[in-house]
């Protein structure tokens, strides 16, 4: 697992799934945004500034419970581009020092994208590098599109 450092004081994103609260840097988060009520889960595509940005749904990729359906896109950044994740819902933006993150327990480690443990609100807080959770989605999707791509050329 790669050292995450954020700055003493760093701005996260607040977002819940399946009850759970995590954060991420905002410097990951190009933008939230809430699922269009016309929009279905299954087009997996969304227009952002006038690029078309896959969407993968959180609960499903990490195989978590869901609790319904997801409120809230979170397009991020990848080295291979945008990614929307749907959350259940994002809350806030807060400042928190990274000196205050507890270590995750022994029974997350093999959660490579969940690197630490904050409060809030009341709640633990699971602390998330995207960089490790997002180049994982982005490389088996390539690798997916890359294999569907050679069985359509047969």
């Amino acid at each position: 697992m790669s050292e995450y450092r954020p700055a003493s004081q760093d701005s996260f994103v607040v977002y819940w799934l399946g009850g759970q609260a995590h954060c991420v840097t905002s410097s990951s988060v190009a933008r939230v945004i809430r699922v269009p009520s016309r929009w279905k889960g299954q087009d997996k595509r969304i227009s952002y500034e006038g690029r078309d940005v896959d969407v993968v749904d959180l609960r499903e990729e990490l195989r978590l419970q869901g609790s319904g359906k997801g409120h809230h896109i979170m397009v991020v950044k990848g080295s291979k581009g945008l990614l929307g994740l749907i959350v259940d819902r994002v809350d806030a933006v807060v400042r928190l020092d990274r000196r205050e993150f507890s270590a995750p327990s022994k029974l997350l480690k093999g959660l490579d994208h969940l690197v630490g443990v904050a409060d809030y609100a009341e709640n633990t807080m699971m602390v998330t590098d995207w960089t490790v959770l997002v180049e994982r989605i982005m490389t088996q999707r390539s690798v997916k599109e890359d294999e569907e791509g050679r069985l359509e050329s047969r």
